[in-house]
């Protein structure tokens, strides 16, 4: 503030609206930016601050079309849905088989404490190496977003067993449909054979589709 004090007079100062003005009345400040060592495309000597003079042929500023290429996904999910509004006795039953799926995705096959989970087990063959509970996967194909979640895989030697549990009602089509996605998801990634199955929770019963 002193130098600039010392430079302005208080009269001049009073003109002033903004910095610019400043640096245009101080006869010390150049004008003109330039850079003595740069190779100049253009004459920049005469190029002022704020205003271009005569820019010559071919600087036109050319507008261009920028396109950018992208993929277009649909998602497909390996589920029914369910879009209807839902009585108080049907969210409750929902909120029945959700606690039952966690049972089933939380237990331990090798040691159930689950009478559930027990009762499940006595319908399948010994022997499995590996177990997949919730196996979630997704993948691309013909610009369609495929995914789902896997209730429970079981590895053997040889194949693997697709299980999807329901609460009771296993003889729906969108069922069906559901494990052969599952089931096609699978084959690109072994040459297992592999076998689909639905469980009944309530029923008791373990039903393959084929």
């Amino acid at each position: 503030k002193k130098g600039y004090n010392k430079i302005v007079p208080v009269l001049e100062r009073m003109k002033y609206r903004s910095f610019l003005d400043i640096l245009n009345s101080i006869s010390i400040v150049e004008k003109y930016a330039t850079y003595k060592t740069a190779q100049y495309t253009k004459d920049y000597n005469f190029v002022k601050i704020n205003e271009i003079v005569n820019p010559g042929e071919g600087s036109k500023i050319i507008k261009r079309k920028i396109e950018v290429p992208y993929l277009t996904e649909n998602i497909k999910n390996y589920a029914k849905s369910n879009l209807e509004l839902l009585s108080f006795e049907q969210e409750k039953k929902m909120e029945y088989g959700t606690r039952i799926h966690e049972i089933f995705e939380f237990d331990d096959y090798l040691n159930p404490q689950s009478t559930y989970v027990k009762a499940f087990i006595s319908h399948i063959p010994p022997g499995f190496m590996n177990i997949y509970h919730e196996y979630a996967f997704s993948y691309l194909e013909d610009d369609n977003l495929y995914q789902g979640v896997i209730d429970l895989i079981l590895e053997y030697d040889n194949e693997l067993f697709i299980i999807d549990f329901k609460l009771k009602k296993i003889d729906d089509m969108a069922y069906i449909k559901q494990l052969l996605g599952y089931k096609k998801y699978l084959q690109g990634l072994t040459c297992k054979g592999i076998k689909m199955f639905l469980y009944s929770v309530v029923d008791d019963m373990l039903e393959e589709v084929k």
